[in-house]
């Protein structure tokens, strides 16, 4: 955790305790004395610890536990300022842009007008670094909005933003987009391609280098997004969403996949916002959001974000807007080109095991991932990716 994260998220005892959000973040308060206090003297308190805590209308609950005093919302009973409620973990190239879009035109939900602040995952580049401006975001949430959330795709691979989420908010809901990998590695590469953080355009001579980059060789100049590069990692799903169910309770977590986001889109959006206990608004359109697309010039978006980062390091002089507008006109929108049969074989026998997980923890059948798209011409790939399937689905037989 980076040097002074631990002042605002740490309770300084256990892990996922409830504590008290003050000035200095949040920290654990003393074991209440002489039992449950009265609602009078709980909101005197709370006003007193942060003034931008509001009081809303209805019940307020007050639980004294083991380690302190707990305060929690009844239905609109207590209702705290610049407090999201859900998170949209990711992952990226996963449908999480077009999700957040729908959700931001619901009246009953409020977004945050910055898609992702990134500010939990402290293992990672922050986009929003400090509580206040964290809290800012969504200053304009107020009563109606039943739902307040944001979404950052880099949440779900870190380990260390669900944990610093529980901290800040006990009661979140998450929810969790999920894509074959397959299709989610070379996705990814475009992505990171398109952004600058990437400088190897073939996505199976990137997909070789991860070994070397994983211990710091074959970077591009000036990267901080080295576990950003490392796409099978980020794209093994399974694990990702394993670790999520160790730390939240099932009932508070929803997966969906893109598969079915594609299928039916009105059905998936219900089911979110059913999930989110608010109503259904009736939306009928669903426009698909962050389409595929490519730099112009791949050296240019390259420069573009050397230049960014300089300025950000030393302070140059250098004007953000006109670097956004280039970055905007260096952009096409374009087909991914397809895997060759090889490689699509290779990516199917790396993420066997992940898939065969993720069919546990899903409880469902997601063998499709693993169907070549097309005759190969050497029957070794397809026979390890027999083995690797048949292997991951029941680990206690032996393979020769």
């Amino acid at each position: 955790m980076k040097p002074g994260v631990s002042a605002i998220l740490s309770l300084g005892g256990g892990a996922h305790k409830p504590g008290w959000l003050d000035e200095a973040g949040l920290t654990r308060r003393p074991r209440a004395q002489g039992g449950r206090k009265s609602i009078l003297r709980l909101i005197l308190r709370i006003r007193l610890l942060r003034p931008s805590f509001k009081i809303a209308f209805g019940a307020l609950v007050a639980e004294v536990a083991d380690r302190g005093l707990r305060v929690r919302r009844v239905n609109f009973g207590f209702q705290v300022s610049g407090k999201p409620n859900f998170f949209i973990l990711g992952a990226p190239k996963c449908g999480t842009t077009s999700v957040a879009h729908w959700l931001n035109g619901h009246p009953e939900i409020f977004m945050s007008p910055e898609k992702e602040p990134h500010f939990f995952n402290t293992d990672d580049k922050q986009l929003i670094t400090t509580l206040d401006a964290y809290e800012n975001l969504f200053q304009g949430a107020c009563s109606r909005h039943r739902a307040v959330g944001e979404a950052s795709v880099w949440y779900l691979s870190s380990a260390e933003a669900v944990p610093n989420i529980l901290l800040y908010q006990p009661e979140a809901r998450f929810i969790v987009m999920i894509r074959n990998p397959v299709e989610m590695a070379p996705a990814l590469h475009a992505e990171m391609l398109l952004s600058g953080h990437e400088n190897v355009d073939d996505f199976s001579t990137a997909w070789a280098l991860q070994t070397e980059r994983l211990h710091g060789r074959r970077l591009p100049a000036l990267c901080w997004a080295r576990r950003r590069l490392l796409y099978g990692e980020i794209c093994s799903l399974g694990r990702q969403f394993q670790r999520l169910l160790s730390l939240a309770p099932g009932n508070r977590v929803l997966p969906v996949l893109l598969d079915d986001i594609v299928e039916n889109p009105r059905r998936e959006y219900l089911r979110v916002l059913d999930f989110l206990k608010v109503v259904d608004d009736g939306r009928v359109q669903f426009p698909i959001m962050n389409r595929a697309r490519k730099p112009r010039w791949p050296r240019f978006a390259r420069m573009l974000f050397v230049f960014t980062e300089l300025k950000g390091r030393t302070g140059i002089n250098f004007n953000l807007r006109l670097s956004a507008k280039l970055h905007a006109a260096n952009i096409v929108d374009a087909s991914r080109p397809a895997l060759s049969p090889e490689m699509r074989a290779a990516l199917q026998v790396h993420f066997a095991a992940d898939i065969a997980l993720l069919e546990r923890l899903l409880n469902r059948d997601l063998g499709h991932w693993l169907e070549p798209a097309q005759p190969i011409a050497s029957g070794d790939d397809l026979s390890e990716l027999a083995r690797a399937t048949a292997k991951a689905r029941d680990p206690d037989i032996a393979y020769a």
